[in-house]
Formats: C-alpha cells, structure tokens, sequence
C-alpha cells in the first residue's frame, strides 16, 4: 500500500511532464504555422503593392500620352481657326471689291 501512494505521486508526475510536452509540441506547430501564414500575407501584400505600382505607372503614362494627343488637337483646331478666319477675310474683301465694281459699273 506505501508503494501505492509513492506510486500514485510518480505517475501523476510523469503524466503531467508529458501534457506539458504535448502541449509545448502544439504551441510549437501553431506558431510555425502563424508564421507561415504571416510570410504568405506578407507576400501576397507585396505582390498586390507591385501591382498597384505598375497599374499606377501605366495610368501616369496613359494619361501623359492623352495631354500630349490633347495639345496636338488643340493646336490643330487653332491652325483650323487661323484658316477659316484667313478665309473669311478673302471672302470679304472679293465680295467688297465685287460689290464696288457693280457699283461703278451701274
């Protein structure tokens, strides 16, 4: 019966050593596993940042090229108004000198 109770002691004490391992054994995987997934969403983050840097450069681009094709339409329509006005001046004055001649010749 002694041994029993210097038994009973021992096991409990074993027992208790080895739930501790266990559990030290779980903690250890669910760490490692918290950091996997960290790693993954700390690449995944980085992936979407470049590709939100490129998209970004491509629209700073696009919209360079679009101020540019702006410009060179804007320059047009003025080259377009210089003419139509350069016209319209022509018109009149053969319509004047047109208008004086009938007059003289009546």
């Amino acid at each position: 019966m002694k041994r029993l109770f210097f038994v009973l002691p021992v096991l409990f004490v074993t027992l208790t050593v080895l739930s501790c391992r266990e559990t030290a054994d779980k903690a250890k995987d669910a760490g490692e596993q918290v950091e996997e997934a960290m790693e993954e969403v700390s690449n995944d983050l980085k992936d979407a940042a470049d590709d939100v840097k490129e998209g970004m450069e491509e629209a700073a681009t696009d919209l360079e090229e679009a101020g540019e094709d702006l410009k060179k339409a804007g320059e047009e329509i003025k080259r377009a108004g210089e003419e139509v006005k350069e016209d319209l001046e022509k018109a009149g004055e053969e319509l004047k000198e047109g208008v004086k001649k009938a007059v003289d010749s009546m």
